[in-house]
Formats: structure tokens, sequence, C-alpha cells
């Protein structure tokens, strides 16, 4: 059973799609892009980057939450954060955020 917030059920389930989509499949991205308020993005940098393009191209807001990402594709994210709402963090922790300015603080004194 589905609890109100579809919390640990799979996507695809709670989606729109009558029939089970193929994955591989970019009108299922789209579908799932184009139906969503936000998109949440914990995934890998070469995922990231593809749901930075995808969101743009949708203007889709997009929260991105992917460590490791290159310069390349912090370039992509800026630039696609003229065409869609973009909130990116390296560490989502309100902890390791308040460490991060309390550090440069202290290094500009």
């Amino acid at each position: 059973m589905l609890d109100k917030f579809g919390i640990g059920v799979d996507i695809v389930k709670i989606s729109r799609f009558k029939d089970k989509p193929f994955l591989s499949n970019k009108n299922f991205y789209k579908k799932i892009f184009s139906d969503s308020d936000v998109i949440i993005d914990f995934t890998t940098s070469q995922s990231t980057l593809n749901n930075v393009l995808l969101a743009s191209e949708l203007k889709t807001p997009i929260v991105i939450g992917t460590t490791g990402l290159d310069e390349k594709t912090m370039d992509t994210i800026r630039n696609c954060s003229k065409n869609a709402p973009i909130l990116q963090s390296s560490n989502m922790s309100l902890g390791i955020n308040l460490m991060l300015n309390l550090v440069k603080l202290v290094a500009s004194k």
C-alpha cells in the first residue's frame, strides 16, 4: 500500500505511465521531468549533467546534491540556470555549510 507521501515507492509505480516504460527511452525522462514540479538529483556526475540539460530544456526546477562535479559540469549548471531554477550544493548538510562559511570568514581575517 502506498503511503500518502509515496516514500519508498518506485518512481515508475507512482508516475502517470500506464505501461512499464523502458528507462533507456528519452521520452520517459521527458515525461517525468515535464510532469514534475521539481527534480531532485543525487546521482552520478554524468547523470547530473544529463539531468541538468533536460531540466533546462523543459524549464523544470532541479535540486542537485551530487558530489564530485567537474568544472565542465559546473559551467553547464551555471549556463542552464538561465533557463531553469537550479539549487546546487555539494553538501546539503546545514552543519557542513555553516562550517564552510565560518572557515571562509576566519580565513578572510
